[in-house]
C-alpha cells in the first residue's frame, strides 16, 4: 500500500554572512490531523521533484520513517513510487446545478 501525500516544493536562495550563496529546496506536506511536517530524502533517494511547486508524491510504507530525534514531525523518505503536479483547482469552470 501506498501513501499519497501532498508537498509543496519551494526553493531557499541567498547569501550568507561569509559571501557563500546558497541554493536549496524544501519540501514541505502535512499530516492526517493537519500539522505542518518537513520531508527529508536519504542520498539514495531518487524520484523526488526537483522544480517549485505543489506535487502529490507516491511513497510506499516501507520506503519512510518519522525522524523521533526532533521535536516537530519530520519523515525520511528512502524512495519515491512517482509524483504528480497537484492542480486542486479545476481548470475549467463547473456547471453548478442551481441558477
Amino acid at each position: 500500500m501506498a501513501y499519497k501525500i501532498q508537498c509543496d516544493v519551494i526553493r531557499i536562495k541567498g547569501t550568507n554572512k561569509d559571501g557563500e550563496d546558497y541554493d536549496f529546496l524544501t519540501y514541505t506536506a502535512w499530516d492526517k490531523n493537519g500539522k505542518k511536517c518537513k520531508l527529508k530524502f536519504t542520498k539514495s533517494c531518487e524520484g523526488q521533484p526537483k522544480k517549485e511547486g505543489c506535487y502529490v508524491l507516491e511513497i510506499e510504507r516501507e520506503d519512510i520513517n518519522r525522524d523521533k530525534q526532533v521535536k516537530f514531525n519530520e519523515y525520511w523518505v528512502k524512495k519515491v513510487v512517482s509524483y504528480t503536479e497537484y492542480d486542486g483547482f479545476k481548470t475549467e469552470p463547473e456547471d453548478l446545478p442551481f441558477d
